[in-house]
């Protein structure tokens, strides 16, 4: 058995409006986790390598810690 996450970036996501709504229900339906990666200690120090320089490219910014299954706003 697998389990799913996805990790959304779009900043209507994240205002609490129809769209992430929307988003949790489906997710929740779906059987998925919604998932922030911890992005603080990427953006803390310059980047070594390309590697990191292009995850911080990728990143935009995005800033949020969330795990919690099933404890989404519906």
């Amino acid at each position: 058995m697998y389990s799913y996450m996805v990790e959304v970036r779009h900043p209507a996501f994240f205002q609490k409006g129809d769209e992430e709504r929307t988003l949790n229900r489906l997710l929740m339906s779906l059987d998925v986790d919604r998932v922030c990666f911890d992005s603080r200690s990427l953006f803390a120090k310059d980047p070594r390598n390309e590697l990191e320089r292009d995850a911080k490219r990728k990143k935009h910014g995005c800033l949020c810690m969330l795990s919690q299954r099933g404890n989404m706003s519906s």
